[in-house]
């Protein structure tokens, strides 16, 4: 195994140890971006107030927020998952 497949295999198994959990969250903020942009009605794409509110899959706990005309989608991935975005945007590449 050569030096640059080690420091894959390493990384890929650092972040199946340290981050399962946020992983988790990771893959649910997606389907939670997908399952609201799939409800959406694209007949008029000029009218992105046609999007449903987002739902909270996150932490169910917290109230909804309110559905804003733009971006809603975009602000359920990143505001409601503040942590999950701070760790998985900023990995650095080893490779």
């Amino acid at each position: 195994m050569n030096r640059q497949e080690l420091l894959k295999t390493t990384q890929i198994a650092l972040l199946d140890a340290a981050d399962a959990e946020h992983l988790a969250e990771y893959f649910f903020a997606h389907l939670a971006l997908f399952d609201t942009l799939a409800d959406a009605d694209f007949d008029d794409a000029s009218a992105p107030e046609k999007l449903p509110p987002p739902r909270n899959v996150l932490r169910p706990d917290e109230p909804e927020k309110s559905a804003q005309p733009h971006g809603e989608a975009r602000d359920l991935y990143f505001d409601q998952a503040p942590e999950v975005q701070e760790r998985f945007f900023k990995i650095p590449n080893v490779l």
